[in-house]
């Protein structure tokens, strides 16, 4: 959902998990800093609860939200079910990595699939972390939390959104060129997760990412950490 900034710039809100029943709602609504199940005023209402994280933006969980059903399925080529096309990764920049990554993991079923780290100090710089559905297969990385050299204010780098196959990748990658919009990285293909990427400006400078064929996960996959190198992240 988008929402026109009460200020002159833009702001991230904060991002919203759907849970699977409303008893996940009540475990949500215990935590210290959380609000009471409320009713939700968006499209396809439902109930949700609301919590700060340790960098400021709030995390939401939803049930009961009614959704489109005229999205069909599609078959993705890495495993043999079949699943949506999704918009399912935020990618945030806090200025403590370890509080933040341990704030999320104890709090969501998120678990770590791939670490990157610092060789002189061997502590940890970026965290991309899956959904934990058990034997299920689930996206390499549907949140990814990293340190931002630069910058000592937290903030949310970017938000992915899934696309069919690369044929549809790369027309959109041309659709979106010849309405005049900014690319800022891709076509490329990372390497930590193996998807196709590229990464756009939206009209407010916000920066979105469509991509394909990525790797899929579950609880036999044994997490693992890499050294930064200029070679770490894509090819």
């Amino acid at each position: 959902m988008q929402l026109k900034s009460p200020g002159s710039r833009r702001a991230f809100i904060g991002a919203t998990w759907v849970v699977e029943a409303e008893s996940d709602l009540e475990i949500a609504a215990k935590h210290p800093d959380a609000t009471g199940i409320q009713n939700e005023k968006g499209p396809g209402g439902g109930k949700r609860v609301d919590i700060v994280d340790p960098n400021g933006f709030f995390v939401g969980f939803i049930h009961g939200q009614a959704s489109r059903s005229n999205v069909d399925d599609v078959e993705k080529s890495r495993i043999a079910d079949n699943e949506r096309p999704s918009t399912n990764l935020v990618d945030e920049k806090p200025r403590k990595v370890k509080k933040t990554l341990k704030w999320y993991t104890g709090l969501m079923n998120l678990v770590p699939t791939d670490a990157v780290f610092d060789p002189q100090t061997n502590k940890d710089t970026t965290c991309f972390m899956h959904i934990d559905r058990g034997s299920t297969f689930t996206d390499h990385h549907s949140f990814f939390l990293g340190a931002h050299p630069f910058s000592q204010t937290p903030f949310v780098h970017h938000a992915s959104f899934e696309v069919n196959d690369m044929d549809t990748h790369a027309l959109g990658h041309e659709w979106i060129l010849k309405k005049g919009y900014t690319n800022c990285w891709g076509i490329g293909r990372h390497v930590l997760g193996s998807q196709f990427f590229d990464y756009w400006l939206d009209s407010s400078g916000n920066i979105l990412e469509h991509y394909c064929d990525g790797d899929q996960v579950n609880e036999d996959t044994e997490a693992r950490r890499s050294p930064e190198a200029p070679d770490s992240l894509h090819v």
